[in-house]
This record gives structure tokens, C-alpha cells and sequence, in this order.
């Protein structure tokens, strides 16, 4: 890592793991290799238990109850991490990610009045297929945790129950 870089702060995020009655996990298929999940940055003067909470009802539209987290990592970003603008622009600001994973159950869903960041379409797909689509991803650190987390929920039953 370059020197100047160590000096930057990391960004402070969340993802969430919420799953239904049914075994069905909040995630959207992202048709590029991945699977998104509800989540990210942590507002100033916010936990990250608040921000996970808000923006996966800002995505969403979904109330989380029974919600816990799972685990955290930090995830330095590589010189060549950044694709989009704003991920360039993370790249100036930050030196990696300090991600809060969390799950919880899904309580219900409400109308979501705000757009800019809304899902749109399939909100849920059960859980076996995502940790499937996973499992065939190339592994990097960040994926690992994911599935990690995701076959430790499957294999628990108290997540299904509300």
C-alpha cells in the first residue's frame, strides 16, 4: 500500500442477511456476477445497526426485526479497485471498506417513497440458490465472509423463525 494512503480513514459500511418465514434471503441478482445485498455507508453520528436498519428499508422497503451482527472485516481497497466514478471517488477519500455484516428477520414491507436508491423487481430468492451462485464466484476475501455467514444463517434454524 502506498504510504499516503495509510493515513486515510476507512469508509464505514453494512450489509444485511434478512431472511422470511419461507427461508427466502432480501437480495437481488445483479446479472454481473454478483449478488447485492441490502446495505451501506454508516451517516456520521450513526451505529452501524442504525444504518443497516435504514438503508435496507431505503432499498428495500423491508422492516427488520431480530436483527444481530454476524461479524466485521476490513477490506483495504487494490490500486485497481476502483471501476465507476464513485468508486474512484471512494478511492481518494478512503483507504478500504470496515464492513458490519448483520442478519435479522424480515418483519414485513412497506412503501418506500424514496427512488435513488430503490430495488426494483424480485426483492427475495431463497437462500439456497444465492449461496449457490456464490459458491461458483471466484473467492476473494470479501465473498468468503458472505458465504461464511450465509451457510452459518442456512444451518441455523432459530433464523426462520419470527
Amino acid at each position: 500500500m502506498l504510504k499516503e494512503r495509510e493515513n486515510l480513514p476507512y469508509r464505514k459500511n453494512t450489509e444485511g442477511y434478512f431472511i422470511d418465514n419461507k427461508g427466502n434471503i432480501l437480495s437481488k441478482d445483479s446479472k454481473q456476477s454478483y449478488i447485492i445485498f441490502p446495505g451501506g455507508g454508516i451517516n456520521e453520528g450513526e451505529t452501524p445497526e442504525q444504518a443497516v436498519l435504514r438503508e435496507t428499508f431505503e432499498e428495500t422497503g423491508a422492516i427488520i426485526e431480530n436483527l444481530r451482527l454476524l461479524g466485521k472485516l476490513v477490506l483495504p481497497y487494490s490500486k485497481n479497485w476502483a471501476k465507476t466514478q464513485k468508486q474512484k471517488s471512494r478511492y481518494e477519500k478512503f483507504q478500504g471498506d470496515e464492513m458490519y455484516f448483520f442478519a435479522g428477520n424480515i418483519k414485513e414491507f412497506r412503501e418506500n417513497k424514496k427512488e435513488e436508491d430503490s430495488w426494483h423487481g424480485e426483492k427475495l430468492m431463497p437462500v439456497e440458490k444465492v449461496i449457490k451462485i456464490l459458491t461458483l464466484l471466484k473467492k476473494d476475501k470479501y465473498k468468503k465472509a458472505q458465504l461464511k455467514y450465509l451457510k452459518e444463517l442456512f444451518s441455523s434454524c432459530k433464523i426462520f423463525i419470527s
